[in-house]
């Protein structure tokens, strides 16, 4: 496994914009655990970075809550890695929460699992976790500063934020191309717009002004891979993020058969990603990982 650049030194579109959530639910669900199976040594980022703040403390950190945990991680991961610890994995996608309860349910993994918003986490007392881990879930924030601040509400003095985001994703300019043909010009920026926190300054001033230490923030790159022999789940995979646009655009009739023209357009691009033996291997992703502090008083 390729390992993170970076050290242990440091001391939204405009649609993504509206208070609507993500929309992850039915098959865009089904299609999106695909690609976050792949994404599993992120999942080890957020262990080893609670692992190295532990120092070896027992019963540390004894409880820790997973924001838009999708599928189940690194929820899970988290309840293996620290199995005295209270591990609750949320989602504000009902699709995502049963899929993580089936998941840890399959396994043996002590897990609770609810609906949860990041943006109003009812339910969560202040000050009573240790540490929340959010990977890629910030960017879909549709108030990044709201969402910080229920996090440091939430943890208690001295705990900590794990989080990721997107750096580099080649699928993000693919699917502006697949849509370009489709549309006949430049699309508007996506729904789901997962490079809104690429550049530093768009998660470090939104950090610094909740009142957060930054202790670690390192660049790691990711692989993927788009199902091998299957055209039709590759092109859904690959355009994933406009998924829900592209259909309700083709029930609307007014733009032609839209359905019809993605597919055509996805599996043209596809072919610069093929392998000779009939894989489609994406370009390496690079996201980013910050572990930030909530002052001890």
């Amino acid at each position: 496994m390729r390992r993170c650049s970076g050290g242990w030194s440091r001391g939204v579109s405009a649609a993504a914009a509206a208070a609507k959530p993500a929309d992850f639910g039915g098959e865009v669900a089904a299609l999106y655990e695909t690609w976050f199976r792949q994404a599993a040594p992120s999942w080890e980022t957020h262990v080893d970075a609670l692992r190295r703040l532990s120092g070896g403390r027992d019963g540390w950190p004894a409880a820790i809550l997973d924001v838009a945990s999708g599928p189940g991680q690194p929820a899970m991961r988290l309840a293996e890695a620290f199995p005295s610890a209270t591990v609750t994995a949320t989602d504000v996608s009902p699709d995502m929460v049963a899929k993580a309860r089936a998941h840890a349910a399959a396994v043996g993994v002590a897990l609770t699992c609810r609906e949860l918003d990041m943006q109003r986490m009812d339910g969560i007392v202040d000050g009573s976790v240790d540490a929340v881990s959010i990977n890629y879930g910030l960017m879909f924030a549709a108030d990044l500063p709201l969402a910080l601040s229920e996090v440091k509400r939430v943890l208690a003095p001295g705990g900590v934020l794990t989080a990721t985001v997107w750096t580099e994703m080649p699928v993000v300019p693919f699917v502006g191309r697949v849509m370009t043909r489709v549309l006949g010009r430049a699309p508007p920026p996506p729904p789901i717009n997962p490079m809104s926190l690429a550049e530093p300054g768009s998660l470090d001033g939104p950090l610094a002004a909740a009142g957060f230490e930054v202790l670690d923030d390192r660049r790691c790159p990711l692989d993927f891979e788009l199902p091998r022999g299957d055209e039709e789940a590759a092109w859904k995979l690959a355009t994933i993020m406009v998924n829900a646009t592209l259909r309700e655009m083709h029930e609307s009739g007014e733009h032609g058969n839209v359905w019809g023209k993605a597919r055509e357009a996805a599996l043209a691009e596809l072919q610069a990603w093929k392998t000779a033996d009939g894989a489609y291997k994406v370009p390496t992703a690079t996201y980013r990982l910050v572990v930030a502090r909530k002052p001890a008083a």
